[in-house]
């Protein structure tokens, strides 16, 4: 499995909505991406499908106030964050 490069993450991660789904492939450390909007000969869609890619959460399915309050708690102690 290729090492991810956190930095390489952050900046893919900035570019996706709605309507692009990012993928990384764990051979070869790179990202690809289709975007709905994309016709059949351009997406590609198809080769996402092999298990060395493997899918990028979309921006819906991340709750940033729910990773914070559990990072809170977690690092808080007895000492929650109101």
């Amino acid at each position: 499995m290729k090492k991810l490069d956190l930095k390489m993450a952050a900046e893919e991660f900035e570019m996706i909505n709605s309507e692009t789904h990012l993928f990384f492939n764990i051979e070869t450390g790179e990202f690809d991406f289709y975007s709905d909007f994309m016709d059949a000969e351009e997406a590609d869609a198809e080769k996402f499908g092999d298990a060395v890619w493997i899918a990028a959460p979309h921006p819906q399915d991340i709750r940033e106030y729910d990773i914070m309050t559990h990072f809170a708690e977690t690092v808080g102690g007895k000492n929650k964050c109101v």
